[in-house]
This record gives C-alpha cells, structure tokens and sequence, in this order.
C-alpha cells in the first residue's frame, strides 16, 4: 500500500462517511479515524449578537431613506456562519437571492444557504432585521464565525 492508495481510501472515507478504518497485513497494521469536527454544531441559526466596531462610510449609501448617525452605528449586528461552507446566495442558481440589500428580513425567513459536506444549511433570522451590507459573495468559502451580513433590528 503506497501514499496515493491510502489517500484514495480516505476520500472513500469521507465520501462514505465512515469513522475509521483499520487494515493489517504482514504484520503491518494501519489505523485511520475520521473525526466530525463539526458534530453538534449545524446550529441553521444566527450567531450570537455582537456589536460590529468599524464601518465603512459607504453605508450612508445603503441607509440613505434614514437619518444615521455613529450611535445607530454602533447598534449594528452581525449574522455570522456558523460552520464551514460555501456560500449560497438563492436556493438554485436561476432563483433570485434570499435577501439583497436594504431588505427587511422576518424572524425565521432563510437569509442564505452554507453548504457543508454536501449538506445544504439553511441560515435564518434570529429576530426582524433590515440588510444593511453584504460581508461575503456567492459562492464564496467561508469561515467559522465568518460575518456574512452586517444587519440592524427592526
């Protein structure tokens, strides 16, 4: 068994789903384990609020029908992914997106889609909210805890 046949069979692994795998011969014994590093954590909700600290003056653009000022800045809050994943925008390529921005989004309305091992999660809303900017693109990887929408309460 050389590199390339034990890499195939880790991507079968994967693929598979498997946890591990154990093979012995000649008195050689080989021993892999697939751990789930993301086991009980598609939450499909929003993270937890913070504040957002830095804002790019370009947001005057998006809020231009209201009056902002730095205080109603500083209440801004993030929607951030909760695991892993690729960036889905709409629930198929010929649909229109979830939400775009400026829209008022509802308390439990899918604002997108982050694929993980070929799972679909769909992200909600943890409270009525207004998009005020757009922090990841279509199709883009993200990062645990990566910011995808930068909201406000409504």
């Amino acid at each position: 068994m050389n590199n390339n046949d034990i890499k195939e069979l880790m991507t079968h692994m994967v693929n598979c789903n498997l946890k591990n795998f154990e093979y012995s011969n000649n008195g050689i014994t080989l021993k892999i384990e697939n751990y789930d590093i993301y086991e009980n954590q598609f939450d499909n909700k929003l993270s937890k609020k913070i504040k957002v600290k830095e804002f790019d003056e370009s947001l005057n653009d998006v809020n231009d029908n209201s009056n902002t000022t730095k205080e109603t800045r500083n209440n801004f809050e993030a929607v951030k992914s909760p695991i892993v994943g690729v960036l889905y925008e709409s629930p198929s390529p010929d649909k229109d997106a979830f939400v775009k921005l400026g829209d008022i989004v509802k308390k439990g309305d899918v604002v997108c889609i982050v694929e993980a091992m070929k799972v679909m999660n769909e992200i909600t809303a943890e409270f009525d909210m207004k998009i005020i900017e757009k922090n990841a693109k279509n199709e883009d990887l993200l990062e645990y805890g990566q910011i995808i929408f930068t909201v406000e309460r409504v």
